[in-house]
Protein backbone atom coordinates (compact mmCIF):
# COMPACT_ATOMS: atom_id res chain seq x y z
CA UNK A 1 0.00 0.00 0.00
CA UNK A 2 2.46 2.46 1.16
CA UNK A 3 4.52 1.71 -2.30
CA UNK A 4 1.31 2.97 -3.82
CA UNK A 5 1.21 5.95 -2.05
CA UNK A 6 4.57 6.94 -2.77
CA UNK A 7 4.35 6.29 -6.49
CA UNK A 8 0.80 8.36 -7.08
CA UNK A 9 2.75 11.24 -4.53
CA UNK A 10 5.76 11.28 -6.92
CA UNK A 11 3.69 11.25 -10.27
CA UNK A 12 1.36 13.78 -8.75
CA UNK A 13 4.28 15.73 -7.87
CA UNK A 14 6.12 15.17 -11.51
CA UNK A 15 2.34 16.57 -13.33
CA UNK A 16 1.94 19.44 -11.09
CA UNK A 17 5.42 20.84 -12.50
CA UNK A 18 5.22 20.04 -15.68
CA UNK A 19 1.32 20.63 -16.18
CA UNK A 20 -0.30 22.64 -13.67
CA UNK A 21 2.74 25.10 -12.86
CA UNK A 22 2.77 24.19 -9.12
CA UNK A 23 5.17 25.73 -6.72
CA UNK A 24 8.74 24.46 -7.95
CA UNK A 25 10.66 24.02 -4.91
CA UNK A 26 7.71 21.91 -2.75
CA UNK A 27 6.95 20.38 -5.94
CA UNK A 28 10.63 19.01 -6.46
CA UNK A 29 10.77 17.87 -2.84
CA UNK A 30 7.75 15.64 -3.19
CA UNK A 31 8.93 13.96 -6.21
CA UNK A 32 12.68 13.59 -4.37
CA UNK A 33 11.21 12.26 -1.22
CA UNK A 34 8.05 10.28 -3.32
CA UNK A 35 11.51 8.71 -5.40
CA UNK A 36 13.41 8.17 -1.92
CA UNK A 37 10.88 6.15 -0.19
CA UNK A 38 10.59 4.13 -3.55
CA UNK A 39 13.91 3.47 -3.01
CA UNK A 40 13.74 2.66 0.71
CA UNK A 41 10.76 -0.37 -0.05
CA UNK A 42 12.81 -1.62 -2.81
CA UNK A 43 15.82 -1.73 -0.72
CA UNK A 44 14.22 -3.05 2.46
CA UNK A 45 13.26 -6.34 0.70
CA UNK A 46 16.73 -6.91 0.11
CA UNK A 47 17.64 -6.27 3.30
CA UNK A 48 15.15 -5.81 5.59
CA UNK A 49 17.19 -3.58 8.61
CA UNK A 50 15.13 -1.17 10.88
CA UNK A 51 15.66 1.98 9.26
CA UNK A 52 14.37 1.07 5.50
CA UNK A 53 10.91 0.47 7.43
CA UNK A 54 10.73 3.61 9.06
CA UNK A 55 12.03 6.03 5.70
CA UNK A 56 9.32 4.68 3.13
CA UNK A 57 7.05 5.94 5.84
CA UNK A 58 8.85 9.13 6.42
CA UNK A 59 9.27 9.91 3.14
CA UNK A 60 5.55 9.66 2.45
CA UNK A 61 4.40 12.26 4.96
CA UNK A 62 7.22 14.43 3.26
CA UNK A 63 6.11 14.24 0.51
CA UNK A 64 2.38 14.78 1.45
CA UNK A 65 3.39 17.96 3.07
CA UNK A 66 5.16 19.31 -0.14
CA UNK A 67 2.15 18.39 -2.17
CA UNK A 68 -0.25 19.87 0.03
CA UNK A 69 2.29 23.13 -0.33
CA UNK A 70 2.10 22.99 -3.78
CA UNK A 71 -1.51 22.87 -4.13
CA UNK A 72 -2.50 26.65 -3.58
CA UNK A 73 -0.31 27.39 -6.72
CA UNK A 74 -2.28 24.73 -8.69
CA UNK A 75 -5.17 25.89 -8.10
CA UNK A 76 -4.80 29.35 -8.75
CA UNK A 77 -2.68 28.89 -12.17
CA UNK A 78 -1.59 26.48 -14.51
CA UNK A 79 -3.05 25.28 -18.31
CA UNK A 80 -6.57 25.54 -16.73
CA UNK A 81 -6.84 28.49 -15.40
CA UNK A 82 -4.64 29.86 -18.56
CA UNK A 83 -7.48 28.47 -20.50
CA UNK A 84 -10.13 30.14 -18.38
CA UNK A 85 -8.94 33.37 -18.88
CA UNK A 86 -8.54 33.13 -22.61
CA UNK A 87 -12.22 31.67 -22.82
CA UNK A 88 -12.86 34.71 -20.27
CA UNK A 89 -11.00 37.80 -22.55
CA UNK A 90 -12.59 36.04 -25.47
CA UNK A 91 -16.29 36.83 -23.89
CA UNK A 92 -15.21 40.15 -23.21
CA UNK A 93 -14.26 40.84 -26.25
CA UNK A 94 -17.49 39.43 -27.73
CA UNK A 95 -19.46 41.26 -25.38
CA UNK A 96 -18.13 44.72 -25.63
CA UNK A 97 -16.69 44.92 -22.11
CA UNK A 98 -12.99 45.89 -24.13
CA UNK A 99 -11.33 47.64 -21.03
CA UNK A 100 -12.09 44.08 -19.16
CA UNK A 101 -10.73 42.08 -21.93
CA UNK A 102 -7.95 44.26 -21.98
CA UNK A 103 -7.21 44.40 -18.38
CA UNK A 104 -7.25 39.72 -18.33
CA UNK A 105 -5.35 40.16 -21.91
CA UNK A 106 -2.68 41.98 -19.52
CA UNK A 107 -2.86 39.77 -16.64
CA UNK A 108 -2.30 36.29 -18.72
CA UNK A 109 0.92 37.87 -20.35
CA UNK A 110 2.09 39.14 -16.83
CA UNK A 111 1.37 35.99 -15.61
CA UNK A 112 1.98 33.03 -18.38
CA UNK A 113 4.20 35.57 -20.81
CA UNK A 114 3.01 37.12 -24.46
CA UNK A 115 1.86 34.38 -26.73
CA UNK A 116 -0.07 34.05 -30.01
CA UNK A 117 -2.99 33.57 -27.96
CA UNK A 118 -2.54 36.86 -26.34
CA UNK A 119 -1.49 38.40 -29.47
CA UNK A 120 -4.51 37.33 -31.28
CA UNK A 121 -6.73 37.99 -28.57
CA UNK A 122 -5.07 41.73 -28.30
CA UNK A 123 -5.70 42.38 -32.07
CA UNK A 124 -9.33 41.77 -31.93
CA UNK A 125 -9.37 43.97 -28.65
CA UNK A 126 -7.74 46.63 -30.92
CA UNK A 127 -10.26 45.83 -34.00
CA UNK A 128 -13.03 46.47 -31.44
CA UNK A 129 -12.15 49.85 -30.83
CA UNK A 130 -10.98 50.11 -34.66
CA UNK A 131 -7.49 50.07 -34.65
CA UNK A 132 -6.48 48.56 -37.33
CA UNK A 133 -2.78 49.54 -37.56
CA UNK A 134 -2.69 48.62 -33.77
CA UNK A 135 -4.13 44.91 -34.81
CA UNK A 136 -2.12 44.49 -37.66
CA UNK A 137 1.10 44.96 -35.57
CA UNK A 138 -0.15 42.58 -32.71
CA UNK A 139 -0.40 39.68 -35.62
CA UNK A 140 2.92 40.50 -37.41
CA UNK A 141 4.43 39.09 -34.14
CA UNK A 142 2.49 35.67 -34.20
CA UNK A 143 5.27 33.22 -34.56
CA UNK A 144 2.44 30.35 -35.84
CA UNK A 145 1.05 32.19 -39.21
CA UNK A 146 -0.46 29.30 -40.66
CA UNK A 147 -3.10 28.47 -37.82
CA UNK A 148 -7.00 28.80 -38.52
CA UNK A 149 -7.25 31.62 -35.71
CA UNK A 150 -4.47 33.82 -37.09
CA UNK A 151 -5.74 33.31 -40.73
CA UNK A 152 -9.46 34.40 -39.69
CA UNK A 153 -8.40 38.10 -37.44
CA UNK A 154 -5.88 38.94 -40.25
CA UNK A 155 -8.89 38.67 -43.12
CA UNK A 156 -10.88 40.51 -40.38
CA UNK A 157 -8.08 43.21 -39.94
CA UNK A 158 -7.54 43.92 -43.84
CA UNK A 159 -11.91 43.92 -44.42
CA UNK A 160 -11.39 47.15 -41.49
CA UNK A 161 -8.54 48.63 -43.42
CA UNK A 162 -9.62 50.72 -46.71
CA UNK A 163 -6.15 50.85 -48.22
CA UNK A 164 -5.20 49.27 -51.60
CA UNK A 165 -2.97 46.94 -50.45
CA UNK A 166 -5.20 45.49 -47.61
CA UNK A 167 -6.95 44.59 -50.62
CA UNK A 168 -4.28 43.26 -52.22
CA UNK A 169 -3.24 41.14 -49.66
CA UNK A 170 -6.85 39.46 -49.31
CA UNK A 171 -6.30 38.47 -52.36
CA UNK A 172 -3.10 36.32 -51.33
CA UNK A 173 -4.56 35.99 -47.97
CA UNK A 174 -7.50 33.28 -49.50
CA UNK A 175 -5.31 30.94 -52.00
CA UNK A 176 -2.84 30.95 -48.91
CA UNK A 177 -5.21 29.67 -45.90
CA UNK A 178 -7.23 27.66 -48.76
CA UNK A 179 -4.02 25.22 -49.95
CA UNK A 180 -3.03 25.29 -45.84
CA UNK A 181 -6.60 24.52 -44.92
CA UNK A 182 -8.35 22.29 -47.53
CA UNK A 183 -10.99 21.37 -44.83
CA UNK A 184 -12.18 24.96 -44.72
CA UNK A 185 -14.94 25.60 -46.70
CA UNK A 186 -15.35 29.63 -46.17
CA UNK A 187 -11.29 29.88 -47.40
CA UNK A 188 -11.94 27.23 -50.41
CA UNK A 189 -15.01 29.64 -51.63
CA UNK A 190 -13.28 33.11 -51.09
CA UNK A 191 -10.21 31.80 -52.64
CA UNK A 192 -12.61 30.96 -55.79
CA UNK A 193 -14.14 34.00 -55.88
CA UNK A 194 -10.69 36.21 -55.10
CA UNK A 195 -9.69 34.18 -58.57
CA UNK A 196 -13.01 34.87 -60.48
CA UNK A 197 -12.23 38.86 -59.32
CA UNK A 198 -8.60 38.22 -60.66
CA UNK A 199 -9.24 36.82 -64.00
CA UNK A 200 -8.03 33.50 -62.69
CA UNK A 201 -11.01 31.25 -63.85
CA UNK A 202 -9.03 27.45 -63.48
CA UNK A 203 -7.85 28.69 -60.44
CA UNK A 204 -11.02 29.95 -59.17
CA UNK A 205 -12.70 26.53 -60.54
CA UNK A 206 -10.49 24.57 -58.38
CA UNK A 207 -11.11 26.45 -55.46
CA UNK A 208 -15.08 26.76 -55.94
CA UNK A 209 -15.13 23.06 -56.67
CA UNK A 210 -13.30 22.47 -53.52
CA UNK A 211 -16.29 24.24 -51.53
CA UNK A 212 -19.16 22.81 -53.44
CA UNK A 213 -17.95 19.63 -52.16
CA UNK A 214 -18.02 20.68 -48.97
CA UNK A 215 -21.33 22.36 -48.63
CA UNK A 216 -23.12 21.78 -52.13
CA UNK A 217 -26.50 24.14 -50.76
CA UNK A 218 -24.81 27.49 -50.87
CA UNK A 219 -25.82 29.32 -53.75
CA UNK A 220 -23.20 31.80 -53.62
CA UNK A 221 -20.67 29.14 -54.27
CA UNK A 222 -23.35 28.28 -57.45
CA UNK A 223 -23.42 31.16 -58.92
CA UNK A 224 -19.67 31.89 -58.81
CA UNK A 225 -19.07 28.00 -60.22
CA UNK A 226 -21.70 29.23 -62.79
CA UNK A 227 -19.79 32.42 -63.60
CA UNK A 228 -16.40 31.33 -63.87
CA UNK A 229 -18.02 27.94 -66.19
CA UNK A 230 -19.29 30.74 -68.33
CA UNK A 231 -15.95 32.93 -68.94
CA UNK A 232 -14.21 29.88 -69.39
CA UNK A 233 -16.77 28.94 -72.27
CA UNK A 234 -19.05 26.22 -70.70
CA UNK A 235 -22.55 27.47 -71.17
CA UNK A 236 -24.50 24.82 -70.33
CA UNK A 237 -22.58 24.10 -67.24
CA UNK A 238 -23.02 27.87 -66.46
CA UNK A 239 -26.81 26.98 -66.95
CA UNK A 240 -26.99 24.45 -64.58
CA UNK A 241 -24.92 26.22 -61.63
CA UNK A 242 -27.32 29.00 -62.27
CA UNK A 243 -30.30 27.21 -61.84
CA UNK A 244 -28.96 25.75 -58.57
CA UNK A 245 -27.87 29.07 -57.21
CA UNK A 246 -31.92 29.77 -57.78
CA UNK A 247 -33.13 27.04 -56.31
CA UNK A 248 -30.64 27.74 -53.43
CA UNK A 249 -32.29 30.96 -52.64
CA UNK A 250 -29.91 33.61 -53.93
CA UNK A 251 -30.70 36.79 -52.68
CA UNK A 252 -31.78 39.86 -55.27
CA UNK A 253 -28.12 40.87 -56.08
CA UNK A 254 -27.43 37.43 -57.04
CA UNK A 255 -30.60 37.05 -59.11
CA UNK A 256 -30.01 39.91 -60.92
CA UNK A 257 -26.20 38.97 -61.57
CA UNK A 258 -28.02 35.60 -62.42
CA UNK A 259 -30.45 37.26 -64.71
CA UNK A 260 -27.75 39.01 -66.74
CA UNK A 261 -25.51 35.96 -67.76
CA UNK A 262 -28.87 34.00 -68.66
CA UNK A 263 -28.93 36.75 -71.10
CA UNK A 264 -25.87 36.93 -72.40
CA UNK A 265 -26.13 33.27 -72.71
CA UNK A 266 -29.50 33.48 -74.65
CA UNK A 267 -27.78 36.01 -77.13
CA UNK A 268 -24.65 33.78 -77.79
CA UNK A 269 -27.21 30.95 -78.31
CA UNK A 270 -28.94 32.97 -80.79
CA UNK A 271 -26.01 34.36 -82.30
CA UNK A 272 -24.21 30.54 -82.88
CA UNK A 273 -28.26 29.20 -84.39
CA UNK A 274 -28.05 32.11 -87.04
CA UNK A 275 -24.26 31.33 -87.26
Amino acid sequence: MITLLLAVGTLMALAGMLLFQASLLPGILAMLFGILGLAAVLAGKRKPAGVFRVVPGLSLLICVGCLWTAQPRVQQGGIFDYRRQMEKAAEQIEDGRLDAAAATIQSLEENYGEDDNTRILAALENLKTQNVQSAQEKLQKVNDKTSMLYYAVLEQVYLASDSFDAAQALYELYPEAAAQWPDWCYMQKYAGIAGFEQGRYQSSLYYLKRAYAQDSGDAATCYYLGAVSYRMGDLQSAVDYFQEALKKGADEELQRDILWYVDQIRKLQESEEKA
